[in-house]
């Protein structure tokens, strides 16, 4: 055990280290002061938002969206369209930084939907570190495996906007499949396979995999977001291997590769992250160092319930029986602290009682 635990700590030394230096984004060299004056622009903001409705940024969902808001304002941009997300984005970044005013920036909070108060910790956090905040909503279907449960995640997107409103971001982005080739129908990625075992596409219905993962796609309207026809990812090879990468190797390819598309998508400035996923964080970090995004990532603490348990969507899915031993988790992890914490007083102590010693010889 103390040899396997000896191999074991170079890997968590590096995965608890911050991702080499890069270039400061631009949001970090403007003003406080002026991104908080540009926020409080009310008028300004509810002008721009119906001009670039007139200039053809706008799309149906986003027009009923505007309802999902408060009374008295106008209420968030939806776009499907990642053509029509990118120009948005690019367009209230153009609108600011005018002369003697402060440079508009976005915060990007990628989700899956199925919002919970952790979600919206992240959305708080965005708010105070930019002038815009856009919201993602897509379950990627990259990062399950065919015998994961992309068909059950918890989709509740009209909740999920009541949930925003009180936030009063600026744009929601929820697309129907990133991983359509470029002009394809969404209804063709019913004949492409599946995410394989590996965390990448079919091989084009070949193979016992690939017609099984097509039937699926053509039983299961859901699995219709597959990924058979993509054949470019994104890794991060030492980090995406152990701890969870041992039981789900697809899982971390399938992250990444989703949030550099969102990354190009939306070209945010900030993009905040929760830390319960902690691996998941690492990769992305050292992804954008790496790739040199200039994109500063933020992690977010974990929020909980009552109970200790993490907050995840995924929590609905417990049977009343597994939902109770689940916080045996974060009791053990304290548990565990304390100890660790006990042991490291307790070797202080003795440090400090040996250095006093050695003190006190040399003095007689």
């Amino acid at each position: 055990t103390e040899a396997a635990s000896t191999a074991f700590f170079p890997f968590l030394l590096r995965l608890s280290s911050p991702p080499p230096p890069r270039a400061r984004p631009l949001c970090e060299r403007r003003s406080h002061s002026s991104r908080v004056n540009q926020r409080s622009e009310g008028r300004r903001r509810a002008s721009r938002a119906e001009r670039m409705s007139e200039g053809g940024c706008d799309t149906a969902g986003a027009r009923a969206g505007r309802d999902a808001g408060h009374e008295g304002r106008v209420g968030p941009k939806i776009f499907e369209d990642p053509r029509d997300m990118r120009r948005w984005s690019r367009q209230v970044k153009r609108e600011g930084g005018g002369s003697g005013s402060a440079w508009n920036t976005v915060a990007f909070v990628p989700t899956m939907g199925s919002l919970h108060a952790g979600h919206l910790s992240l959305v708080a956090e965005a708010k105070k570190r930019a002038t815009h905040v856009v919201v993602s909503i897509y379950v990627n279907p990259s990062q399950f495996a065919p015998h994961e449960d992309f068909s059950e995640y918890p989709r509740h997107f009209d909740s999920d906007l009541r949930k925003l409103a009180p936030y009063q971001v600026d744009a929601i982005f929820v697309p129907k499949n990133l991983y359509a080739r470029r002009g394809e129908a969404p209804a063709a990625a019913l004949a492409a396979t599946g995410p394989r075992e590996d965390g990448g596409g079919g091989g084009g219905g070949e193979g016992e995999g690939g017609a099984m993962a097509s039937a699926a796609a053509r039983k299961d309207p859901l699995v219709s977001c597959s990924t058979g026809s993509h054949q470019t990812w994104v890794r991060c090879v030492d980090l995406e291997r152990p701890l969870c990468g041992q039981s789900r190797p697809h899982f971390f390819k399938g992250v990444a590769t989703v949030v550099t598309k969102l990354f190009h998508i939306v070209e945010p400035d900030v993009a905040v992250f929760g830390r319960k996923d902690f691996q998941q964080l690492r990769v992305i970090e050292t992804m954008v160092a790496e790739l040199d995004f200039s994109i500063d990532v933020v992690g977010v603490p974990i929020a909980r319930e009552e109970d200790g348990l993490a907050m995840s969507s995924r929590n609905a899915l417990l049977s009343p029986g597994d939902r109770a031993r689940a916080t045996c988790i974060h009791g053990a992890l304290c548990d565990l602290r304390d100890q660790v914490l006990l042991k490291a007083k307790a070797a202080a102590a003795e440090v400090g009682e040996g250095e006093r010693g050695a003190l006190d010889a040399g003095e007689a």
